[in-house]
């Protein structure tokens, strides 16, 4: 009953374009239908809104280009169009993190992409190059979210069980290696100022810290938010608050924007979530995007201020599409050493037949910033098609996207069914993720999925046949 009510809704797994072409008349406008129009109503709207902000506000604030032409046009809005069956069936097909990851990819990645192309920022090559690069992307996920999935098997090591005690363990790690960091190194540091990061950052290079607490401390930017939330779900607020605070101490240390965000994120998605389904929160997140770009106008027009603009539209959706220009051109048309996935195999295997990596003593993101910005202040680190570039070029086009819907598929078969045993845990994290490779990528061996995969994967839920079911949590 239950199932043949959702083959009616969703259309048991068929996207709604096929569902359009092959029903009469009379049910062409079925429910899934309608969530499809409200959904590419949200795009265009916000595709719309983002056009405006980018061709009125960053044009001159930003002195970002401004080189529209009518055939840029019509092409922006072909990759945009070309993309939305994709998006549709993910958002309308699944109730899995992946989709929820790449939902928020969607919206501050691939969109803001084609406002880009619009402004002729690239040249045609790149554009054909990130076309390809998403493209290939969704469609892995479409076809990974088609399979039926079930959890990993229960990790045991004798009569050791692994189990949410594992989690409580790490996360009283990761919160002592930043209360000692911050106590080490800046005495303490609160800071919440975001506009003067830069110098908080410059000090942080000089700091040398073991190896061991460098590891520890890069995982304790992504589980202290999993922990506050996880104690939400337990309902025990004092560790709840506890963890929101040593993730505030950690921004004074090294001011990581990021860190700030997250802390104050996913405490909200996590409340806004825990009353809807992951389908409805992905249409909010669309819708919301759009909301953000609008209030963005409507805060220049009765404000006459553009902080909107500035700290959130123009920082995280067009930074890194910006900065895909100079990737492209330092790794494809200057032709200089592409990495080929170097560092992961020195890192693991060692300096095997005279490999070495040629961004030993300067790491590719402040490259790019003092190579094309002058600054040797700025981090340029970047994400998604940037990601493609500095592993294998034009190459990374068609072989890096497989690498992150690998790992989707990793994370969806991590916490299948964990939201029976703490609904709303992963929502933050599936979500921060999709934010994260806009300006970060995933690499062949990225540690730091690894682990997070690693730790939600021992929690305990309910694991039988129910949960292979496809496209379900």
């Amino acid at each position: 009953m239950i199932k043949a009510k959702h083959a009616e809704i969703y259309g048991d797994g068929e996207g709604a374009f096929t569902l359009l072409l092959r029903a009469p008349l009379s049910r062409i406008f079925t429910k899934r239908i309608r969530m499809a129009l409200f959904l590419f109503a949200g795009v265009c709207l916000y595709r719309i809104t983002l056009d405006y902000v980018y061709f009125n506000f960053l044009t001159y604030d930003a002195e970002y280009p401004d080189n529209r032409e009518l055939l840029s046009l019509a092409a922006s809005w072909l990759i945009l169009l070309a993309s939305f069956p994709l998006i549709e069936y993910i958002v309308n097909t699944s109730e899995r993190d992946s989709a929820l990851t790449c939902a928020s990819l969607y919206v501050i990645g691939y969109v803001p992409f084609t406002t880009c192309v619009y402004a002729g920022m690239f040249i045609q090559e790149l554009v054909v190059y990130g076309f390809i690069f998403y493209m290939i992307l969704y469609g892995a996920e479409c076809f990974q979210l088609s399979r039926p999935i079930k959890p990993f098997p229960k990790i045991t090591i004798g009569k050791i069980r692994f189990d949410d005690t594992m989690l409580k363990i790490v996360g009283v790690a990761c919160f002592f290696t930043v209360v000692y960091t911050s106590w080490r190194y800046t005495g303490f540091r609160l800071h919440f100022g975001i506009y003067d990061v830069y110098d908080l950052r410059m000090e942080a290079r000089g700091y040398n810290y073991p190896k061991l607490l460098s590891f520890m401390l890069q995982w304790a930017r992504g589980i202290n938010p999993i922990m506050c939330v996880y104690y939400i779900i337990k309902r025990n607020y004092l560790f709840a608050a506890l963890f929101f605070l040593v993730q505030i101490l950690s921004f004074g240390i090294e001011a990581h924007k990021s860190e700030l965000f997250t802390a104050f994120l996913a405490v909200i998605l996590y409340f806004v979530k825990r009353k809807i389904s992951t389908r409805q929160f992905m249409y909010l997140v669309i819708w919301g995007a759009f909301g953000l770009a609008f209030l963005a106008v409507v805060e220049h027009f009765l404000l006459h201020s553009n902080t909107l603009t500035q700290l959130l539209i123009r920082r995280m959706m067009f930074v890194p599409n910006a900065l895909h220009r100079y990737y492209y051109d330092w790794f494809v048309t200057l032709q200089h050493d592409i990495i080929y996935f170097k560092d992961d195999l020195i890192y693991f295997f060692g300096k095997f037949y005279g490999m070495t990596y040629p961004y030993t003593n300067e790491a590719i993101g402040r490259l790019i910033g003092r190579v094309y910005h002058g600054s040797i202040y700025m981090n340029a680190n970047n994400g998604s098609v940037s990601n493609a570039m500095w592993e294998l070029g034009g190459l990374g086009a068609f072989i890096v996207p497989f690498i992150w819907a690998f790992y989707f598929r990793l994370l969806d078969r991590s916490v299948e069914g964990l939201n029976k045993a703490l609904p709303g845990l992963t929502t933050p994290y599936a979500f921060t993720r999709g934010m994260g490779l806009v300006s970060g990528g995933i690499s062949l061996v990225d540690t730091n999925m690894i682990r997070t995969i690693l730790l939600f994967s021992m929690l305990n839920r309910p694991r039988n046949k129910a949960n292979e079911q496809p496209s379900q949590q």
